[in-house]
């Protein structure tokens, strides 16, 4: 990049003086969308389920897959209670084997 930098001094200064005011600008940008960042509500984050009932992945089966602790990292499907946790684990549908939530619900 210097190589495309002009030689002679006046070049040099008014060059250095465009970029002052340009990083002033900048300066004053990051302000102002610092300022709006700091003004926005922060998004409250939904709480996660206590338990999860994951679906069939075949299309049109409706037989639940497994139950997952509703922190569990491959949990997906709908939310459900405990109550339902423990009426799907005992009636057939597999516990999720990475958060094995049949050991917590004492099963």
């Amino acid at each position: 990049m210097s190589d495309s930098l002009p030689w002679d001094l006046q070049r040099l200064k008014t060059l250095e003086q465009y970029l002052v005011i340009q990083l002033r600008a900048v300066h004053s940008r990051l302000a102002e969308v610092e300022r709006r960042e700091a003004e926005r509500p922060t998004p409250i984050p939904r709480p996660r389920p206590d338990w999860v009932l994951q679906p069939a992945r075949a299309a049109g089966d409706r037989r639940p897959l497994y139950v997952h602790q509703g922190d569990c990292e491959a949990a997906t499907g709908r939310p459900i209670t405990r109550a339902q946790a423990i009426e799907a684990l005992t009636t057939g549908v597999e516990p999720c084997a990475y958060c094995r939530p049949d050991t917590l619900l004492g099963l």
